[in-house]
């Protein structure tokens, strides 16, 4: 399949799941993906974990995860993951949305899975639960959109500073 081909067929499922799964509640377990509680996301989020969060642009100004990218799910830039060649597929990543009643992070998850990413983490319980726990964040405008060359050298970033969470899938 070539890319455009790739990305047209991204693009439809990404519109389906958005629309057809718009309430639903998030799952507990995506297959070859660890879901996290907020306290192992802090622990992941102290050791240099990449987190990405995949809400839209309105949302991520308001407020988001310290050191996070902005990835919207439901939009274009996304399958900047995919076609991303600068970023180990090992290097632990940690997909969020606001809250559990809001899937593009298990969706997001399932995806960076699919493409070859080996160290997936879901933060199903997503920014407001790391909010009430007065975790880092940042709010504004500051880093509101990445192109895909910033991307690399923000990932790149953390690939150097973790160096040592290679092994983080066991966040214990």
């Amino acid at each position: 399949m070539n890319l455009r081909s790739f990305i047209f067929f991204a693009s439809l499922l990404v519109s389906f799941f958005s629309i057809s799964t718009a309430h639903a509640e998030a799952p507990y377990e995506i297959e070859g993906v660890q879901t996290v509680s907020v306290l192992d996301a802090y622990k992941l989020h102290k050791k240099g974990a990449i987190f990405i969060d995949v809400r839209d642009r309105e949302s991520w100004e308001t407020g988001h995860i310290e050191g996070a990218l902005h990835l919207d799910f439901t939009a274009e830039e996304f399958i900047a993951l995919y076609s991303n060649d600068a970023l180990d597929r090992s290097t632990p990543i940690v997909f969020y949305c606001n809250s559990s009643l809001h899937n593009a992070g298990a969706m997001a998850s399932y995806f960076a899975k699919e493409w070859g990413y080996t160290n997936v983490f879901f933060f199903r319980d997503g920014y407001y639960s790391w909010l009430a726990v007065d975790a880092p964040m940042t709010m504004g405008k500051a880093e509101a959109q990445l192109s895909e060359a910033e991307m690399r050298h923000e990932a790149q970033e953390h690939v150097n500073m973790a160096a040592d969470v290679a092994s983080a899938s066991n966040v214990n």
